[in-house]
């Protein structure tokens, strides 16, 4: 259930809301509701609230969401979507292996010719082994070694991951 995933919470529309002269009680009777979320969801979800003469209801108020824990969530014309923007140590990873890509290319424009193949030595502190074969066709590497990370000169030098580069 997206309840799993989002808190939701109402508030008055003041333009739609009638009679004009209650709204100071009707924002008040909404901060009431929004302390327990089933009422709101079911408002949301088309159920009215009637309180005296007041009616609540998905005509008369608007509805926000925010996410729970690492959820981004957006609502938009009755449809809510979730997206978990937790990062694993995989998309962590994936995103290592792009900075390197970024690098050796940016490194290539400068010293060498387009269709030129060359040789990487990357000294890194993550292991992107599993990534070998997309680096090597991403720069045209004809070889590339992984190794652990040395403190050494090049002129390739990342600090996210931490890498030093060597390109021949």
């Amino acid at each position: 259930m997206i309840s799993d995933y989002c808190h939701i919470k109402a508030k008055l529309n003041k333009k739609a809301f009638q009679p004009k002269s209650q709204i100071k009680d009707a924002e008040l009777l909404i901060e009431l509701i929004n302390t327990e979320e089933s009422i709101v969801w079911a408002m949301y979800n088309g159920s009215t609230i009637k309180f005296e003469e007041l009616l609540f209801n998905s005509k008369n108020l608007f509805f926000e969401f925010k996410g729970k824990d690492n959820f981004f969530v957006k609502e938009k014309d009755g449809i809510i979507v979730a997206i978990d923007t937790t990062m694993t140590p995989e998309l962590l990873l994936e995103g290592y292996r792009n900075e390197i890509v970024h690098a050796i290319q940016a490194h290539r424009k400068k010293n060498f010719g387009i269709s030129d193949y060359i040789t990487v030595e990357i000294y890194c502190d993550e292991d992107l082994s599993i990534h070998k074969d997309h680096i090597s066709q991403e720069v045209r590497a004809k070889t590339i070694t992984f190794a652990p990370y040395k403190d050494i000169s090049t002129e390739i030098s990342l600090t996210k991951p931490l890498a030093n580069i060597i390109v021949l």
